[in-house]
């Protein structure tokens, strides 16, 4: 996301927030929207620059079930949610 490369967290993260509240339309979309979940791992990523390392877990953990359900395990951004996940496990 570009305002992760520049170092923008702040701005990426509201960006993110926003794109959560348009994605929340319905009680199955924390479960089943590649949108929805595409916005946790935006603010997974933006809470890693902002070195908040717990509110990152928390969040890259939810991205990952919508983020499957939606565009599929093989996905870019499936793959990057899990990889993200099991990183900050350590």
């Amino acid at each position: 996301d570009p305002l992760i490369a520049v170092g923008r967290y702040a701005e990426a993260s509201a960006f993110a927030q926003h794109l959560e509240r348009l994605g929340t339309r319905d009680s199955l979309t924390a479960i089943r929207s590649g949108v929805f979940g595409r916005a946790l791992l935006l603010q997974a990523r933006a809470a890693v620059g902002m070195a908040d390392t717990l509110k990152a877990r928390e969040l890259v953990g939810r991205s990952v079930a919508p983020l499957t359900y939606g565009y599929g395990e093989n996905h870019r951004l499936t793959r990057e949610a899990t990889a993200l996940r099991d990183g900050l496990r350590r």
